[in-house]
Formats: structure tokens, sequence, C-alpha cells
């Protein structure tokens, strides 16, 4: 019997990091884990090969087993994915340190900073694995069970990024000091997303990627599904996760979050997550990225320092006389007193009750609130509310929602609460057309 269990991958405003795990897929298994074959090693079965005796399903242990044993590795990593020998980036962290750095504070917290930290956290926040690699034989089992054969289809079927190298995004490649080659993922899986000309940016989430149909693939390859765990979701669950979300929280509650951006973590001197039940950035990250693998110090410091760099992409929608409008119904309808500028959220937590959106994130948890987020480039959005239950500014100040009869466009319609419709932040609500229109358009000039 074994069990996996999944944490997001950095985590940001509100995450999960995302990132969950994002996703990220952190895995605790009850089998040795082993690195995949390598050069010098068996070699990986041709994609039109599969394993003996498949024609079954089979006992998730066994089907992990056998994978290991014949090598096997999906051809779309050939080509597609960034290797890097283990060492590479705690070196290329320890060199950064060595220079003159200059600090930031946050809240009660100081991070250093210079332009070789900053450097050596993006590299990281790309091709670092955190030590995901370590479940790789695991990962391999739902790779194969997918049967899919191609990077573009792997790549839509997920809603994994490429990028112009055709590289997945996040997806990275460790070679051990014997030549070994495991397959991990770092934060960029989640927490890169893309602009609205489709240019890549770091800090835009990934509200594409669904890690929970990923793990759905394995539900018909093996018989014991209900031993297979992300966070708090069995199996059998996660398909109705839905994408651009996970729980990060482990607190034996099942409840998805979306993944947030990361364009205003200095502001957060309240606390992270959703209901910023974590003191710190670096706790936050440490929290939810390494479960019981050791992140090396310089390596989580040149990753707060390219965290905090992050700017959103410049916004190119002009500000004319709807928006300028839309400005000043912003003020008058006390929005800022919340989201005021320059990052257009405090990050205080708003209790519930005053609140009231989806209760089920602190259900298990406390403080019992939300954080204030920021609206920077909410017009990048897919996914709005901390559940992502809404997919539009226009659902989120449309009164019609709050009716019964209202489903959530962003939850899968499994998971959705019949007959609740989408209560909570009710601010706006009563805007005229007129007005409602103008907030919008200001809002998306963030």
């Amino acid at each position: 019997m074994w069990r996996s269990s999944c944490r997001s991958e950095i985590a940001g405003a509100a995450v999960a990091v995302a990132v969950a795990a994002a996703a990220l897929a952190m895995a605790w298994l009850a089998i040795p884990a082993a690195a995949a074959q390598g050069a010098g090693g068996t070699p990986p079965l041709a994609l039109s090969d599969r394993l003996p005796d498949d024609d079954h399903p089979w006992w998730s242990g066994d089907l992990i087993e056998a994978l290991r044993k014949s090598g096997w590795e999906p051809r779309y990593f050939d080509g597609t994915i960034q290797v890097s020998p283990e060492g590479f980036h705690l070196d290329l962290a320890r060199r950064a340190l060595t220079g003159p750095t200059t600090t930031i504070a946050v809240g009660s917290s100081s991070y250093r900073t210079s332009a070789a930290l900053v450097s050596a956290g993006r590299e990281i926040f790309h091709n670092y694995h955190f030590g995901t690699n370590r479940f790789w034989d695991f990962r391999r089992a739902i790779d194969y069970a997918t049967a899919i054969t191609t990077p573009e289809e792997y790549a839509r079927r997920y809603g994994v990024k490429r990028d112009r190298k055709g590289y997945f995004v996040g997806f990275v490649g460790v070679r051990d000091e014997k030549g070994r080659l495991s397959y991990g993922h770092a934060c960029a899986l989640c927490h890169t997303g893309e602009s609205e000309t489709g240019a890549l940016v770091d800090g835009v989430p990934n509200h594409d990627y669904d890690i929970g149909l990923y793990y759905d693939a394995l539900r018909p390859r093996v018989r014991d599904g209900n031993l297979i765990f992300l966070g708090d979701a069995g199996l059998d669950a996660l398909k109705l996760q839905g994408p651009g979300r996970t729980d990060p929280s482990m607190d034996s509650y099942w409840a998805p979050v979306k993944v947030p951006h990361l364009f205003a973590l200095r502001a957060y001197d309240h606390g992270y997550r959703s209901n910023a039940d974590t003191s710190s950035l670096w706790l936050q990250c440490y929290r939810n990225l390494n479960g019981d693998y050791a992140v090396d110090s310089e390596i989580m410091e040149a990753l707060m320092a390219y965290l905090l760099s992050l700017k959103p992409p410049p916004n190119p929608h002009a500000k004319g006389a709807l928006e300028t409008k839309g400005g000043a119904v912003f003020q008058a309808q006390g929005c800022d007193r919340c989201h005021s500028a320059p990052y257009y959220g405090s990050g205080r937590i708003i209790d519930w009750e005053a609140i009231r959106t989806d209760p089920d994130r602190i259900h298990n948890g406390y403080p019992k609130g939300y954080k204030v987020p920021s609206l920077l480039r909410v017009d990048l959005a897919k996914l709005l509310l901390h559940d992502g239950s809404l997919t539009s500014l226009e659902q989120l100040f449309d009164p019609a929602r709050l009716r019964p009869e209202f489903e959530a466009p962003g939850i899968p319609a499994g998971r959705r609460h019949k007959g609740a419709g989408v209560p909570g932040h009710e601010y706006g609500l009563g805007l005229s057309e007129e007005n409602r229109k103008a907030l919008i358009a200001f809002l998306r000039t963030l």
C-alpha cells in the first residue's frame, strides 16, 4: 500500500504555488525511489512498445516497478526539457552571493538582493527541481498511462507551456554524479503564463495547467486508485479539480484554490496564501515547495531575490474617458480602501463574515478570512475569486451570480455547489449598467 501527497509549486500571494506544484506534485511513496535509466542503462522502450502483459489494470506499485526496470521514458521529452547536473544551481547561487548585495524589507522579514542574485533566481525559478525528481518513478507511471506520443499533444491536453525553443516550461531534467537522468518540475510550471500577445511572462499564473487531469490518466491503468492522493484528494476526485489550481493546505480537507499572480509579493506584509496563514515569503515557499526535501539556503535566497523583482508586463489598455470614469467609480465605491495603489491590494485579512466567499479553503484553516489580493493585470486572469469560481469581470459584477440557479463557470460541473450560486464579495453589484462597464474598463488598465 502506498500513497503520494503533493504540494504546489512556488507560493506567492495566495499560493499555492501554485508553485502548486502547481502545481507541482511532491509525493511520498512507500517504495524505494530510483532515477530513470540514462546513458549506459537499459534503453527506453520505443513509443510503440508497451509493457509485457499490458492488457489489464495494474496494481499501482507493480506498474511503477515494471516501468523502472524497463527504463521506459516518454519520447516527447527528447529535446523538450532542459537538463542540468545536480549541484549546478547551488553553485550558481553561491557565486551570486559572493558579490555585494542590498536588502529588501517585506513586513518583518528582510531579503538580500543584487543583479547576480536575481539572475540566479530566475534560472532556479525555471530549472531547479526542488527535490521533485525524486519521484520520477511515480510520475513516469502517469506519463506512461497517458499514451501520449508527441510534445504537441502533451502541451495541448494538460496546458503545459512551451517556450520559443520548444522546451516545456517548468519541466526539468537532473543528471546525478553517476550520469543517471531523472525528471522533475520547477516553479515556472504553474507560475509562468501568457500575456495578451501570447508572450510568456514569469509571475503570470498558468491557469491552463491541469494537474488533476494529468493524474486522472493513471486511473484506468491501476486497480487501487483510491490509495493515490494529490494533496487531500484521492485519484478518483482529481479530475474535478480543474485547471489553474491546486490544494496546497494539506489539512485533510480538499479545497482547491487558483494559482495567483506574483507581482505584489512586496505588498503582502500581513502574510501569504489565501488566508495569510504563513508569515513570510521564505516560509511560504519552503512550506509548499519542499516537503521533506531540505533546500539549501543559498537556493532560497536567490529565489527570493527573483520573486521580489517580478513586475507585471506593461498594460496595453489605454485610459480614455470610459476608463477615467471607471476610476472615479472605483474610488466612490470605496474599492481603494482595500485595493489601494500601487499594488491595488493591501494583503490584509478580511473576516469571512464580511467577505462571505467560498468557505471551503478556511474550513480547517486559520485565520477565518481571506487576504485582499492585488488587482494588477487582472485582465490577464482566467480565474477570479480565490477558488477560481468565476472567469470574467463581467461575471464578478453581475448580481445574477448570487441566484441559486447560477452555476460557477470556473468550477468543473461535478464539483459545483448546486443551488448556491457564487456568493460573497457583493461590492459593486448595485451599480448601474453604465457605471459597471466603466469600472470594468478601469480595472483592465491596472
